[in-house]
């Protein structure tokens, strides 16, 4: 059982988390438009700005699925899974006992 310290400490490592991911989408959408303006203006034939959107894009994505949805097999749940089982059979193994 975890205690209130323990589950504030998670939960603020969480928030931390969606507030890292959503700084990074404010950036990327700010510093895009920026960069979208510049190439329009100044190199219309050349729209290099796609391959910036793409490139930072994607990692905005693979961000996003870190933060929001778990697509490891072996993330944190997944060990905490696990801890819970083995101490669970450690404290029948030894009567009730770490």
């Amino acid at each position: 059982m975890k205690t209130d310290d323990e589950l504030y400490r998670k939960a603020h490592r969480r928030v931390m988390q969606m507030k890292g991911f959503y700084t990074n989408l404010a950036s990327y959408l700010i510093i895009l438009a920026f960069l979208a303006i510049i190439n329009v203006n100044y190199d219309p034939q050349n729209l290099w700005v796609g391959w910036v959107a793409l490139g930072w894009g994607l990692g905005i994505v693979f961000h996003g699925i870190k933060v929001f949805g778990d697509i490891s097999l072996l993330g944190r749940d997944w060990e905490d899974k696990q801890l819970r089982k083995i101490i669970e059979k450690e404290k029948k193994r030894n009567g009730g006992k770490l």
